[in-house]
């Protein structure tokens, strides 16, 4: 083999192992926060973290208290040879918590836990949008 060969095969793999051919997936939860105060801010966490990309976001809840947000969730777990994916992506990877925190001043006052899926409705292409709106309130843990 040639160096020229080698030098494309191996660009060829390192090009493939710096992207994910999994499609990602999207995750909403919407809810208000009771009593909000000035600068309240909620932080929304996933765990397990996604490998690529973000798993944590700040929402600020409007006047009335209210938050939405959307976060995608990448599904790549691996796979291929060294995690190249020369033969394969293991595309499994899915959220199962979502940790939402009220932070008031930076620090966290209240917290909620929501369990993926089942605290969470699944459409057709696999993402989730949770049952009820969550209500953070300070103290609850």
């Amino acid at each position: 083999m040639s160096r020229a060969t080698i030098s494309l095969l191996l660009v060829a793999i390192a090009a493939t192992a710096a992207w994910s051919k999994c499609a990602s997936l999207s995750v909403t939860v919407e809810g208000s926060v009771s009593m909000p105060a000035a600068g309240s801010v909620v932080r929304i966490d996933f765990y397990p973290a996604a490998r690529l990309g973000r798993s944590s976001v700040d929402v600020s809840p409007d006047a009335d208290g209210k938050f939405a947000a959307t976060l995608r969730y990448d599904r790549f777990n691996g796979g291929g040879l060294f995690g190249s994916g020369l033969f394969g992506h293991d595309c499994s990877r899915r959220p199962q918590t979502m940790l939402l925190s009220l932070l008031v001043g930076g620090e966290v006052v209240g917290r909620a836990r929501l369990a993926i899926p089942a605290q969470f409705d699944v459409d057709g292409l696999g993402n989730y949008r949770v049952k009820r709106a969550v209500t953070l309130k300070r103290g609850s843990q």
